[in-house]
């Protein structure tokens, strides 16, 4: 039975994509794809199968309820509901695309109320239901994050340039979301283009490409560049051939799995027959409730850290991230999760189930395959209490899963290096001098002076007393976002200010099994280790060979690494706090303070 379903799932994907893609046609037979039904079919079978692997029958909540509610449903009730939820969800996604993209026009800009009518609203939720919230952490973080998220949504810039590497990861999705024979419009070319806010008129005054720019937010050139997008997508389409990029390449790789959330977006936005910019409003909205609903789902199960859970969540960076075109939100919320779930067995007091293992690996193993450099943190699981484990067989099952992700990771990075000859890890962004078969050689002559480049990297990299508006500082690295205004180094100091709190103030006596000096090396030698891996990465694809120090690593990129950081290392006693429960309201003000200020900051001052 679920293969047939399998199968009648791929049948529909297939006919979707025939209806969306405006070269093809249902009713024309040869453009009908065998193969792409064939990845349809396997997807949605994987999907099935993860399902029965981490599926939990003691789940409680919304997922729960509406789980017993269809197996308590009779034939006829489950086909209405399916009818129903067919007619509605797609018609209030076209309805909402459709009124994202009409905030602003000619003679009118309505994103300024907007924002003030969502940020009044939230102010009102928290106060209303503050009880609520008090014992449920994780549903004031939903409406928190879903409302800021979906005004980013709505405010942001049309251009994918306005993310690091947007236009990249742009021209990737939009090829994920056919499967095979991709096809641009006029306008899904412009935004492929890393000089797309010259093409648009976006430039603000005195911005350069070739040093810092923030786009035009002013209604005018908002209105004229989405104008000419809407023109630039009723012209001519380009067809490239099975999994090929516009730019040449191929979008297969193992950091196309981040790019999926906003891939199905696009589709859906193709299917019910949207403008390209309610395409690409329903691409960023899809990433963003995938981002938001991972971290949920996260926070659930735990006793205590769902504050530290909803700090992290609630992080300007990756959420205006998620509201774009990229795949570092992807990694990082599933990251937490994986984190979260192993947190959450140790503070039951449970032994660790199939259904737990799964999720565990499973979320890591996908987060991390767009960044696979990470895969050191999974000897944070390495060393899990033997009392969580039924039996001594089953301990040595749980390690060697932790074994065995870490090679998948190894492998998903290590097989194309060494297939390609190194001669395709370079990147050309880092100039002349990039040789990454040269700078191999030079690391395995030259060992000792290498770990010297790491060393004064690393003290100059993370030195925390770096007061700027520099984007690429770690004071700035949990609420920069230099494509739209300038970094904040007191907002930044508010929000590491806001982990430590969480850190150290969200705890109680259920986390006191995962204390000891193993769970804390283990965090140590994960970090330094994906820190390593990091820095080399960028030395080898990025560094002129034998350079004294390593070019393009970015402090975003050590988002994951605070995960288990702030979840696991900083467990160190129970709370000081009597009824930290009541505090819970408290933070998500200043949460909404901070997100307030950012979109402020970043947005309405550029309105």
């Amino acid at each position: 039975m679920p293969v047939l379903i399998c199968v009648f799932l791929a049948l529909l994907l297939e006919l979707g994509t025939l209806i969306g893609a405006p070269l093809l046609t249902p009713l024309n037979s040869d453009h009908w794809r065998l193969k792409r039904m064939f990845i349809f079919f396997v997807a949605c079978l994987c999907i099935y199968a993860c399902w029965l692997l981490v599926h939990d029958e003691r789940m409680i909540g919304p997922v729960g309820y509406v789980r017993e509610r269809w197996r308590g449903s009779s034939v006829r009730e489950r086909a209405l509901g399916i009818a129903i939820a067919s007619a509605c969800i797609p018609t209030l996604l076209s309805l909402l695309a459709r009124a994202a993209t009409s905030l602003v026009g000619e003679g009118y800009d309505l994103r300024l109320p907007l924002i003030v009518s969502v940020c009044a609203l939230v102010v009102g939720f928290l106060v209303l239901f503050r009880g609520t919230i008090t014992r449920r952490l994780e549903y004031g973080f939903l409406v928190l994050a879903l409302s800021f998220g979906m005004l980013m949504c709505c405010c942001m810039p049309v251009i994918a340039e306005v993310s690091w590497d947007g236009q990249i990861h742009f021209e990737s999705t939009q090829a994920i979301s056919y499967v095979l024979d991709a096809e641009y419009s006029n306008a899904d070319l412009v935004m492929t283009r890393s000089d797309a806010v010259l093409v648009l008129d976006l430039m603000e005054e005195g911005g350069s490409l070739s040093g810092s720019w923030h786009p035009r937010q002013d209604a005018s050139a908002v209105a004229a560049a989405q104008n000419m997008l809407i023109e630039l997508g009723r012209g001519d389409v380009s067809e490239v051939a099975g999994t090929s990029l516009w730019s040449g390449g191929t979008w297969v790789s193992s950091a196309a799995v981040g790019r999926l959330p906003a891939a199905v977006g696009l589709w859906v936005g193709r299917l019910l027959q949207l403008s390209c910019l309610g395409q690409y409003f329903l691409a960023r909205l899809f990433s963003m409730t995938m981002y938001v609903l991972v971290i949920f789902f996260a926070m659930r199960r735990l006793r205590s850290g769902k504050s530290i859970v909803a700090a992290l969540g609630l992080l300007p960076t990756p959420l205006l991230m998620s509201a774009n075109f990229s795949y570092d939100p992807w990694c990082f919320a599933l990251i937490v999760l994986s984190f979260a779930r192993y947190v959450s067995v140790l503070q039951r007091g449970e032994v660790f189930r199939r259904c737990d293992v799964f999720a565990i690996y499973g979320a890591f193993l996908l987060g991390a395959l767009v960044k696979a450099v990470v895969f050191p943190l999974l000897l944070v699981f390495f060393v899990a209490p033997r009392q969580y484990f039924s039996s001594r067989a089953e301990g040595w099952v749980f390690r060697i899963g932790a074994v065995l992700t870490a090679l998948c990771l190894l492998a998903s990075f290590a097989i194309p290096f060494v297939l390609s000859g190194a001669t395709n890890a370079s990147d050309l962004r880092g100039g002349n001098g990039v040789d990454s078969a040269g700078q191999v050689g030079f690391i395995l002559s030259n060992p000792i002076s290498y770990c010297g480049v790491l060393v004064r990297f690393a003290l100059e990299f993370l030195n925390p007393f770096v007061f700027s508006s520099e984007p690429n500082s770690l004071m700035n690295a949990l609420s920069s976002f230099p494509f739209l205004a300038p970094s904040r180094p007191l907002l930044g100091l508010v929000e590491w200010g806001t982990l430590a709190f969480a850190a150290v103030c969200d705890r109680d006596t259920s986390d006191r099994t995962y204390r000891g000096f193993a769970s804390k090396m283990s965090v140590v030698l994960g970090v330094i280790g994906s820190f390593v891996l990091i820095a080399t990465a960028l030395y080898v694809s990025f560094t002129p060979v034998g350079l004294q120090t390593v070019n393009g690593v970015q402090h975003r990129y050590l988002l994951p690494l605070l995960v288990p950081i702030l979840l696991v290392f900083s467990n160190f006693a129970d709370s000081p706090l009597r009824r930290r429960e009541r505090y819970a309201c408290y933070f998500l003000s200043v949460e909404w303070a901070v997100l307030t200020f950012v979109m402020a900051t970043m947005f309405v001052v550029a309105f």
